[in-house]
């Protein structure tokens, strides 16, 4: 999982302190602008936000005096990019369900990328610290037994 997070400057012409600034995170692409989260300063990206850009709005609000501040929206972070170099190789599974809930565990929890089929699965991770993780962890949730890392 990735997680990204904004800093930004407070001013304000008043000398107010700052009260409980707005954050609101957008996924976008060319068709449409969709909310992500919003009141944190940091977003964490899931398995559908490497194809999109990710942009944050801030409006900035006061404790007294002129509460709200103008929003300002942050350029767009381009598509995140990632480097997949250790392979779990998930073996024979013979049921498709299964194959399925398997392979939206690994790619929503873990961020991995899976390919295969009916019969074999891989899930793609950076590093094989990851790998070995989510190897631990998808056998102590008992979604594999038989499995190797490449």
């Amino acid at each position: 999982m990735i997680t990204v997070h904004v800093t930004y400057n407070y001013h304000d012409a008043d000398r107010d302190n700052e009260g409980k600034t707005i954050f609101k995170w957008f996924r976008a692409d060319k068709k449409k602008k969709q909310l992500i989260i919003a009141n944190q300063s940091s977003c964490k990206l899931t398995t559908k936000d490497p194809s999109k850009q990710i942009m944050v709005e801030i409006t900035p609000i006061a404790k007294s005096g002129v509460k709200t501040g103008t929003k300002k929206i942050s350029k767009a972070i381009k598509p995140v990019k990632i480097q997949y170099n250790v392979h779990l190789e998930l073996g024979v599974i013979s049921s498709k369900a299964y194959v399925e809930r398997v392979g939206s565990v690994v790619k929503e929890d873990y961020y991995g990328q899976v390919s295969g089929s009916y019969y074999k699965m891989t899930a793609n991770f950076k590093t094989r610290a990851e790998a070995v993780k989510v190897d631990k962890d998808l056998k102590r949730r008992n979604l594999i037994n038989n499995n190797s890392l490449n």
